[in-house]
């Protein structure tokens, strides 16, 4: 996450990387998840590089970077823009207790309309684990089956 006062050296350089990207030049790209493992930060990191650049989930389409014209708009989005107005649906979201993201799901449940919103967090799992991790994974659908069940 970027706090809006740091924000404008992101929005420049994709900036930047679109007037360069326009004019011919070699697409400048960033890392989505570190490249190497030694470049990992921490374990959630390194399981990021591990998931998405070896055989546990690489896939040759999805070689794991953005191009930095991106920039603009990954730095800008706001995937719960309005959520205070129109989430009014029944909302579960799913986090791990040790997950890097989960302060995105705090501010979904914070913003979110709805009445009938609830958070079901995954002890010790992180943001990787979620997403094939067999003992966080079956915990998650113990909570996902019962809300589908009730609102669906």
């Amino acid at each position: 996450s970027v706090k809006d006062s740091d924000a404008i050296p992101y929005i420049e350089a994709g900036s930047l990387a679109r007037t360069s990207d326009a004019s011919g030049a070699e697409f400048v790209t960033i890392p989505m998840a570190p490249l190497k493992e030694e470049d990992a930060p921490n374990e959630e990191l390194r399981q990021a590089w591990e998931y998405y650049h070896t055989d546990r989930a690489a896939y040759c389409t999805a070689p794991g970077f953005a191009t930095a014209r991106s920039l603009n708009q990954i730095i800008t989005y706001d995937a719960f823009f309005k959520a205070e107005a129109f989430l009014t649906q029944p909302l579960l979201t799913v986090v791990g207790s040790e997950a890097g993201s989960k302060w995105m799901s705090d501010d979904l449940m914070e913003r979110a309309a709805s009445t009938d919103k609830h958070m079901y967090v995954v002890d010790g799992a992180n943001h990787m684990d979620l997403y094939d991790g067999e003992t966080p994974i079956a915990e998650a659908i113990g909570a996902l089956a019962p809300f589908f069940q009730r609102t669906l």
